[in-house]
């Protein structure tokens, strides 16, 4: 039986997410922290994993929207909050 472990993280630095520069346009900077762990035996006939994305449970932001000069709104796309699941594969 092999097991195995990993982690990976991203880092997204501050950005305008509007062409016109606006202050409200600034999606501020974040990090995000995956994990994955396994175990599969020498065969490699099947993997079974677990995995954890945003696993710090991050609340950051993706994308800010700014409707000017008609609204003066602000819409905000938010990113995903901590998910986590099983996989497992099999050759057949």
């Amino acid at each position: 039986m092999i097991g195995y472990a990993g982690a990976n993280y991203t880092w997204q630095s501050e950005f305008f997410s509007n062409p016109d520069a606006s202050r409200y346009a600034i999606v501020p900077a974040y990090g995000l922290l995956n994990l994955h762990a396994g175990i599969t035996p020498a065969s490699g006939r099947w993997d079974l994993s677990a995995w954890v994305h945003n696993a710090a449970d991050t609340k950051y932001v993706t994308q800010q929207t700014v409707w000017t000069p008609t609204s003066g709104a602000i819409g905000t796309q938010v990113g995903q909050p901590i998910t986590f699941g099983i996989t497992f594969r099999a050759k057949i």
